[in-house]
């Protein structure tokens, strides 16, 4: 991973995590690593434990960022958020995996912020 690609992807999750906060959403965790999967932010919101996957692109890139979502990272996050949810005895707790699609222009100003809610089936 590229420096710039790096620095993009972390104001893509702090453009998220501020987006969640202003909603109420109370942050967890960030970044969450296990052996198989990687959850870029963990909320609890209105009683439901939710794993967000935060895309962000540069404008000037080739695949727009939901292109860049796949079945197959979207089940390592489940396993990921299960993994949490167990080690901090939150299985109780309904769980969504959300998904933030960030494109961000040249000059740094946001040109898409998409927030796709409940996008595993459970």
């Amino acid at each position: 991973m590229s420096p710039s690609t790096l620095t993009t992807g972390r104001r893509g999750e702090r453009l998220a995590a501020e987006y969640f906060e202003a909603i109420g959403a109370k942050l967890l965790e960030r970044n969450f690593h296990v052996q198989y999967a990687e959850v870029d932010l963990i909320y609890e919101h209105e009683g439901v434990l939710i794993a967000v996957e935060v895309k962000t692109r540069d404008v000037e890139d080739l695949a727009a960022p939901e292109e860049c979502v796949f079945p197959a990272q979207l089940r390592r996050i489940v396993r990921g958020l299960t993994t949490y949810a167990q080690d901090n005895d939150l299985l109780e707790m309904p769980f969504r995996i959300d998904v933030v699609l960030i494109v961000i222009e040249s000059d740094g100003s946001v040109l898409r912020f998409e927030h796709l809610p409940g996008v595993y089936p459970w």
